[in-house]
């Protein structure tokens, strides 16, 4: 019982703790055109432990997959602020890359990976350690903005010349989420949505730790 006892203690202590940083914990939240439905389900999981969502995008206003997500009621979202108004993303925690879909004659994220200033905001997240989760298709944004060298990444086999070409090491899909630094790609969001939050909660309060220990 004696080893016990401190155990508990340092439990008690610990809980009160994780719940002031969830309350601090910055995600944002890029939307593609056309963003998916699995959206909502990776977002229940950020406001159920209390995250602070910001929205982004090209535009103020993004539209659901047609193909789709207009099927289960997924309206426009309007977005906070655009992505042409974001001078450092440093200020967030944690990008977190919105869900679109490849199906119905779609071709994902074309509008964000044409966008310069989208793929230089990446590329402060990555050289700053700020860390960036995507899914299937959205693993093309990371191509598009030369982050994943030599990294390993799953992803839309669709589109997986795309990450071998931007030096990626491609793993196959179907795969548990993978999480190489401060980058985590995944596929079959539905069905690992539970991996992606345990994985990315770990990341990001890594993330935070760090950055709170370099201020003091």
């Amino acid at each position: 019982m004696r080893k016990v006892f401190p155990a508990l203690i340092f439990l008690c202590l610990l809980l009160p703790f994780r719940s002031v940083l969830a309350e601090d914990v910055k995600l944002l939240v890029i939307l593609p055109d056309q963003y998916g439905a699995n959206w909502y389900l990776h977002q229940d999981n950020y406001l159920l432990h209390g995250w602070n969502i910001t929205y982004t995008g090209l535009t103020a206003t993004v539209q659901p997959c047609q193909a789709f997500a207009e099927n289960v009621n997924c309206p426009p979202i309007d977005t906070d602020l655009l992505l042409s108004e974001i001078d450092d993303i440093t200020q967030w925690d944690c990008i977190v890359i919105g869900t679109s879909t490849q199906y119905g004659g779609n071709n994902p994220f074309i509008p964000l990976m044409n966008d310069t200033h989208t793929l230089e905001l990446l590329q402060q997240a990555v050289a700053n350690d700020v860390v960036i989760i995507a899914w299937c298709a959205g693993v093309r944004l990371l191509a598009a903005a030369d982050v994943i060298d030599g990294r390993n990444v799953t992803g839309s086999e669709n589109f997986s010349q795309e990450y071998v070409a931007a030096g990626a090491n491609f793993i196959t899909p179907d795969v548990p989420p993978v999480r190489d630094g401060c980058i985590i790609t995944s596929t079959r969001g539905q069905y690992y949505s539970i991996q992606c939050f345990d994985l990315l909660e770990e990341a990001v309060y890594e993330y935070m730790a760090q950055t709170s220990s370099g201020e003091e």
